[in-house]
């Protein structure tokens, strides 16, 4: 099953909007969300490297992709793009190129 990260926002009580990532899958080929992680998706790993690479992950999606009230979400809604594809490859580029600066020493 398809999944990637999604920026969303949550509302506290009184106003406050405060910003996360979840986990979010899609059913085969398809756009359309079939489940999500709940609550906030925490970078993680079985070592530094790895746990650098899920959260250059996260910032790609945090980039890439409008967030959403978390509680908009609905099996079956499509997300929103906020960059177009060039955009898309010169960020994954960028972290290609930058890849030595995100390695542990």
């Amino acid at each position: 099953m398809p999944w990637r990260y999604q920026p969303v926002t949550l509302s506290d009580p009184d106003g406050t909007i405060s910003f996360g990532m979840i986990t979010v899958h899609f059913e085969g080929d398809s756009d359309l969300l079939s489940n999500w992680s709940e609550p906030f998706s925490a970078p993680g790993g079985e070592s530094l490297e790895n746990m650098i690479g899920e959260m250059a992950s996260m910032w790609m999606s945090a980039m890439c992709w409008k967030a959403v009230p978390m509680d908009a979400l609905a099996v079956g809604m499509e997300f929103e793009r906020s960059v177009d594809q060039q955009t898309r490859n010169d960020l994954a580029e960028f972290l290609e190129r930058g890849g030595s600066f995100l390695r542990p020493i």
